[in-house]
């Protein structure tokens, strides 16, 4: 009779210790798990913030752009025929450069978590293209005031 008792003592022992031990384990992949989501919550803050980032560089291109546009077109008014006729050129091309970067805003504000590594990529390498031809523009353009 004894040895029944210590052996569903010792049964009652393994199961109680089998149980502490499940528990303990379901905690650990819990704190992993909040673990995992903590990181993916911390990459998807950081690629919001770069997304936002690059579309304010965007954005503050577009701004220069409009403001050379409305400074070529005020000095529209006293320029000869020749010159006007330049400068016409080159504010349809600036107007051409500047929907360029209006699409490309478009473009990073649409990408998703998985478009956004390529999208960044090609958008920052784009952005210094469209300025150089943007300054090569107005360059060129304030070059016929002179």
């Amino acid at each position: 009779m004894k040895i029944n008792k210590i052996r569903n003592k010792s049964h009652q022992l393994i199961l109680v210790l089998t149980m502490l031990s499940v528990g303990l384990g379901a905690c650990s992949t819990k704190s992993e798990k909040s673990e995992t989501t903590k990181t993916v919550e911390k990459v998807k803050d950081q690629a919001s913030e770069a997304k936002q980032q690059l579309k304010t560089k965007y954005n503050k291109a577009i701004d220069a752009v409009d403001a050379e546009i409305t400074t070529l077109e005020g000095k529209l008014d006293g320029a000869t025929d020749e010159v006007k006729e330049q400068v016409n050129t080159t504010l349809s091309e600036l107007k051409k450069e500047r929907q360029k970067l209006s699409d490309e805003v478009a473009d990073i504000t649409e990408a998703t978590e998985e478009t956004w590594k390529d999208v960044k990529k090609e958008s920052e390498e784009v952005l210094v293209t469209y300025q150089t031809k943007i300054d090569s523009l107005t360059d060129r353009a304030s070059e016929l005031f002179n």
